[in-house]
């Protein structure tokens, strides 16, 4: 069972205010498929670790959201994240997700038209103009494994 969490302990209400804005402007430019107005969200020199993958540059960030499928074309069609927890530091807000979508095209022995849910955490750490100084995610990515891979890939006894 899901349920959604607020975890605002020993943050101001004017500090959780101000990231509130700043998370809303960016996740409102997702919701519109705004790929530019996206990597306008992030401060100078900003970047993008997703799970691992260190995407640094305003051309990087932007090839990262339109093929992850943001502007209406790429991996996943239909991008829908549902907010299931929200939690902050002084500079930071930290949401976790369950992500949705159709997968567009064929990948591995994922095929298109195929529905995805999958969990995920990001954490948004924010400079003091409000812009997105880094942005952690982290995909559940074992959500995505076709239900007849996983048991062949467990060890027999």
């Amino acid at each position: 069972m899901t349920e959604a969490t607020d975890a605002s302990v020993g943050v101001s209400p004017d500090r959780r205010a101000f990231l509130d804005a700043a998370f809303n402007e960016h996740i409102g430019a997702e919701m519109r498929g705004d790929i530019a107005a996206i990597v306008e969200t992030f401060s100078e020199g900003g970047h993008l670790n997703f799970n691992g993958m260190l995407i640094d540059t305003p051309e990087m960030l932007s090839m990262f959201h339109t093929l992850l499928g943001f502007g209406g074309e790429g991996l996943i069609a239909g991008v829908e994240n549902t907010i299931t927890g929200r939690f902050y530091t002084h500079d930071a807000i930290i949401i976790e997700y369950v992500t949705r979508g159709v997968i567009a095209m064929d990948v591995g022995q994922m095929r298109a038209g195929t529905k995805v849910e999958a969990p995920n955490c990001v954490i948004y750490q924010f400079d003091d103009a409000g812009k997105r100084a880094s942005e952690r995610a982290y995909l559940d990515t074992g959500a995505l494994l076709p239900t007849p891979v996983l048991p062949s890939l467990m060890p027999v006894f």
